[in-house]
């Protein structure tokens, strides 16, 4: 490097002329070289290109040849395969015939002889069964007679070629590679270079294959092919294993008379021992080559090799090779080194005159641009470079013009980006979101006018500082450098998606943000833009929405624990109002009436708020079923009709156009008509309401009129709010909660309608519903509840039973225990009745059977103990005690406590106390009512109901004790609550359906919770009734409850009678007052 230094330090105090003569002495002597090297060039091109159109052509011709062949070879297979007697050969094969058989085959081989009589290449031609490999016809040449005659059958199922054909399909052309021909497992001596050409035939089904297979000697191609090169017999060829066909040096090529080489005969010279590279490496074929063409070196020249496919659709191929001639391009490059010093010292001088004679031109004009170019300063200088020589047409007037022009576009681009920089800087201040430059090093760098305005910092002030300022200190990591650097990595424009975080402003208020970044520059100038969106309103109004959603969730939730303690207010007040209807106090009738009045109100007015509340949260869904618009229309008259006699006003109805039905959700038009009716009766008296009813071009529509007080058009504006109503004084005097007009419009938008009202104050006022009609009911997939899942069979095989013995005498107990054992129920003892209590809720038992209790209050002691333990409620129990009077004392008399039957039984007779055991085991649960209810008043409410019809009542506060009470018995009916401790009412009615013992016992659902469409379908398929609390009166659910067991015809043998036979009949003690009504919609 030094010496370089050097020596480029004395080039540099050379003048002028001195570097020109040394540049045009090396151009001299580059030129010389630049000229050998074309000229060396040139001639290897001409050489190369000579040798490769000489192969090519060769190859060309070579390729058409064999080609020629090959078809020809493929013709006379194809003839062969469509012959009379290959045919015949395949049938005879089919048949499995030996005899047509043997016949076709003679055929084939006279066909096999005059064809190889008329085909001098072929010397050898067979038909070989593809089943077995034996041949069938074996036709050969006798190459030292010239003579066609057949030859002795052989097996050639262990033969390559036989493999290889069976794996390509009927039809296809086999082509073998060149090789030696064996016959036997021996090769052939003399040798015999062999091509194998074949055809599978047949085949399809079952029906065998058979292969005609040619023996084409490579020697008859060799030869073609030597007549067909003339002078360039020369060349080398090479089979596709790489042995020598033919080359310049005969003594290498593949011998086809003698077994030099190895043992097996094969010729012992191949490309790699005249190249040294292995021939199937060097030749494979690449990807997407068609030819494999090479060029390699070998002794100082290029050897070029072409491979030729023996056929199109086969891979055999031979490879012809050719030497590049040298002789091309020797001579002209000898011929410019002889007279290379005459061209140098042409050159040279030439180089002197042509710089003397062009300097001055050069020179002057170049030094006074240079000068101009040094003083030019873009925007201040006065002069642009190229003052003085813009005239000239010459190169150094383009070159003045060009740079006049460069310094003209210069100083626009100045110009543009400042304004660009202003204009950008006007758009970074007038952002919204905060936006902060940040170096590489966590700096900030710049940041508009948004910082200020969101963190109180100036633009000057936050300049230089670090830029985890904006953040509190335990959130500063997210702007640590080493954290964008990792971030982004070597990427230009990589933004860090915007997450939501916290920002700090100058005087140390928490604000939430969405921060991004993107970077800019290149990796080793990265700078990132850091974007600040506040998001404070954004977090507020999400929070209030939460709250909002959180209240409308409450209110929904709530349907249940409200609508619970009001109903059982309701049923209470109309317990009351029959007993003292039946005792005649009729003060006390009155105000049990307005109690329930009160409820009712009140239980209407809650239905509305949850409904809004539901609405409100997403949770209000529509059904969508046929509506019979006759039967809607009757029943809102019969409600018209009762309301508008209260103030004596008259209600009237009219239709026009209606269908028979439309598909809509009933319950919810159910709902908003009559809130509508009954604004209009409670807003009007001694007046006239009336309902419109008619069909639009896509809607059905509502209209009810009244001729009441009206509305002014700024109370029409308040009375769909919420809780409102037109004014003050009309609450007062006419009462409501302002809430159905609210509920109304919520219902109307959910169905995809609308609610219109039209008024004049002192004149009456026109409510219009508009319900858009669907041509078809809507299919919705909706899923069931979680509570109900596809019900797997149960095991209805009841588990053995639970009997309890209570006796004071240890060994009549452990005696009674063994014979109780013994008839196959589970026992468990007990001495007194207070250790009966203790054990009883324990192990639960299915009955009791008190011994030696004389004492009934003893008896009854027990029941007492077990009504008080919620699990043992029901639990019958029976005595065993001695008869008044009984002088013999072989006898004792059964009395079951639990339903009052009772009868003597024989001691001796030990089955007949099994059988009376059997008997209090069964009395509890048939023909018993159950009553399964959480809340104590709804319980006690329901329970004394069903005590007046004089059905017997069981009663469960909770799912667990409940389902384990129908495991092991059968009631009549099941009065069921959803919501429940612990088991569901979906889990009781799932398992109920499920076993094949209680699928059949009717089943009501009495819930306060808030059914979704899907819920209440599976509830209506397994249930034969559901009612929502508080839509239902108490002596109406009785009366139901009453039909329901008549109807299915369950009996309960207490003192051998049917139940109802117990008590008065009750369609005579309940008065009909109206339908508890399904609740579709809820």
């Amino acid at each position: 490097m030094n010496v370089l230094s050097r020596q480029m330090y004395w080039f540099r105090r050379l003048g002028l002329g001195a570097k020109t003569g040394l540049i045009l002495i090396g151009y001299s002597l580059v030129m010389l070289a630049v000229i050998a090297a074309v000229v060396y060039r040139d001639g290897t091109q001409q050489a190369n290109l000579l040798t490769r159109e000489r192969l090519a052509g060769l190859t060309l011709a070579g390729e058409q040849y064999i080609r020629e062949f090959t078809e020809g070879i493929r013709r006379d297979v194809s003839f062969l395969s469509h012959s009379v007697p290959l045919q015949d050969m395949l049938a005879a094969l089919a048949a499995g015939s030996p005899g047509e058989l043997a016949a076709a085959s003679t055929h084939m081989e006279r066909l096999l002889l005059a064809f190889l009589a008329s085909r001098p290449a072929i010397y050898q031609a067979r038909v070989i069964n593809g089943a077995t490999g034996d041949e069938l016809v074996r036709v050969q040449r006798d190459l030292m007679a010239g003579t066609v005659q057949t030859a002795p059958l052989q097996n050639k199922r262990h033969r390559d070629y036989f493999a290889a054909m069976l794996a390509q399909p009927p039809g296809r052309l086999y082509v073998s590679t060149i090789n030696l021909n064996r016959e036997n497992g021996a090769v052939e001596v003399p040798h015999r270079p062999s091509i194998r050409f074949g055809q599978v035939v047949g085949g399809a089904g079952d029906q065998p294959p058979v292969m005609i297979v040619f023996n084409v000697g490579f020697r008859h191609l060799a030869f073609r092919l030597a007549q067909l090169y003339g002078d360039s017999a020369k060349l080398m060829l090479f089979n596709d294993k790489g042995q020598v066909l033919s080359h310049p040096d005969p003594s290498l090529e593949f011998d086809f008379d003698t077994s030099a080489g190895q043992n097996d005969g094969t010729p012992g010279t191949t490309f790699k021992d005249l190249f040294g590279l292995d021939f199937a490496t060097l030749f494979a074929p690449k990807e997407g080559e068609v030819q494999a063409d090479r060029v390699i070196r070998h002794d100082g020249a290029k050897v070029m090799f072409h491979r030729m496919r023996l056929h199109p659709s086969s891979d055999r191929a031979i490879v012809l090779g050719a030497e590049r001639e040298r002789s091309l391009y020797a001579g002209a490059l000898h011929s410019v080194l002889d007279h290379a010093w005459t061209l140098a010292v042409g050159f040279l001088v030439f180089g002197l005159i042509l710089f003397a004679v062009m300097s001055g031109f050069l020179l002057r004009p170049l030094y006074r641009l240079v000068d101009q170019i040094d003083a030019y300063e873009p925007g201040k200088s006065l002069t642009r470079p190229g003052a003085g020589l813009l005239g000239r047409q010459d190169e150094f007037g383009y070159l003045a013009r060009g740079l006049r022009a460069m310094s003209h576009r210069i100083e626009a681009q100045m110009r543009a980006a400042r304004e660009a920089r202003n204009d950008m800087r006007q758009v970074f201040d007038a952002g919204t979101d905060a936006i902060v430059l940040v170096s590489d090093l966590g700096v900030i760098e710049d940041a508009n006018r948004a910082v200020e305005r969101l963190f109180g910092w100036k633009r000057h002030e936050i300049l230089g500082r670090r830029s985890d300022i904006l953040l509190p200190p335990e959130d500063a990591q997210i702007l640590d450098p080493e954290r964008l650097r990792r971030l982004n990595g070597d990427e230009i424009g990589v933004v860090d998606r915007a997450f939501l975080t916290r920002a700090v402003t100058r005087h140390g208020r928490i604000v939430p943000v969405t921060l991004d970044i993107a970077t800019l520059g290149e990796p080793q100038w990265r700078r990132y833009v850091i974007n600040l969106h506040d998001m404070s309103e954004a977090v507020a109004l999400e929070t209030a929405r939460e709250a909002s959603a959180a209240k409308s969730r409450f209110l929904a939730n709530m349907s249940h624990e409200l609508r619970t303690p009001l109903n059982a207010v309701t049923l209470h007040a109309e317990m009351i109002v029959d007993a003292a209807e039946d005792n005649g106090d009729s003060e006390m009738q009155e105000d049990a009436a307005n109690i329930k009045n009160a409820a009712n109100h009140l239980l209407d007015l809650i239905n509305g708020i949850l409904d809004l509340a539901r609405i409100e949260s997403g949770r209000l869904e529509l059904s969508s079923e046929p509506v019979a618009l006759d039967d809607l229309v009757e029943e809102i008259n019969a409600f018209g009709v009762t309301l508008a006699r209260k103030q004596n006003n008259a209600f009237e109805i009219e239709t026009s156009g209606l269908p028979a039905t439309v598909t809509l959700d009933r319950l919810r038009l159910r709902q908003c008509v009559l809130n509508l009716v009954s604004n209009a009766a409670k807003f009007t008296r001694n007046g006239r309401i009336t309902m419109r009813m008619e069909r639009g071009p896509a809607d059905l529509i509502i209209a009810i009129s009244d001729t009441g007080i009206g509305m002014t058009e700024e109370e029409m504006g308040r009375i769909f709010g919420m809780f409102e109503q037109a004014n003050t004084y009309v609450h007062g005097s006419h009462g409501g909660s302002g809430v159905g007009l609210a509920l109304t419009r919520s219902i109307m938008d959910l169905m995809g309608g609308g609610v219109h009202v039209e008024s004049r104050k002192g004149e009456g006022t026109t409510f219009e519903l508009r319900i858009p009609l669907l041509d078809a009911p809507q299919q919705r997939d909706q899923a069931r509840p979680s509570s109900a899942q596809p019900m797997a069979p149960a095991n209805d095989t009841a588990p053995s039973s639970m009997v309890m013995v209570v006796d004071g005498d240890d060994q009549r107990r452990a005696a009674l225990m063994k014979a109780l054992t013994s008839a196959g129920h589970r026992v468990v003892g007990a001495s007194s009745p207070e250790d009966a209590a203790e054990r009883g809720g324990a192990h639960r038992p299915d009955a009791v059977v008190a011994v030696g209790l004389d004492d009934h209050g003893a008896a009854n002691n027990i029941i007492r103990r077990f009504e008080n333990h919620p699990a043992l409620t029901g639990v019958p129990v029976m005595t065993l005690e001695d008869p008044k009077g009984n002088d013999t004392g072989n006898g004792v008399l059964f009395r079951n406590l639990t339903c009052g039957r009772e009868r003597p039984v024989s001691v001796g007779a030990g089955q007949d106390v099994l059988n009376a055991v059997q008997a209090c085991v069964s009395c509890g649960s048939e023909g018993a009512v159950v009553v399964v209810e959480d809340d104590p008043n709804m319980l006690h409410a329901i329970a004394r109901a069903l005590d007046r019809t004089g059905l017997p009542v069981i009663r469960f506060d909770n799912g667990s004790d409940a389902l384990a009470f129908l495991r092991r018995s059968t009631p009549a009916m099941v009065l069921l609550d959803l919501a429940l401790p612990g088991t569901g009412g979906f889990d009781i009615v799932r398992t109920m359906r499920a076993s094949a013992r209680l699928a059949t016992v009717p089943v009501t659902v009495i819930t306060g919770i808030d059914l979704t469409l899907a819920e209440q379908a599976w509830l209506r398929e397994h249930c034969d009734n559901v009612l929502r609390k508080g839509d239902f009166e108490l002596e109406a659910l009785t009366e139901m409850l009453v039909s329901s067991v008549q109807a299915t015809q369950l009996t309960c043998l207490i003192s051998g009678r049917n139940v109802f036979e117990t008590a008065a009949d009750p369609a005579s003690r309940l008065r009909q007052t109206r339908t508890p009504e399904v609740v579709s919609g809820e």
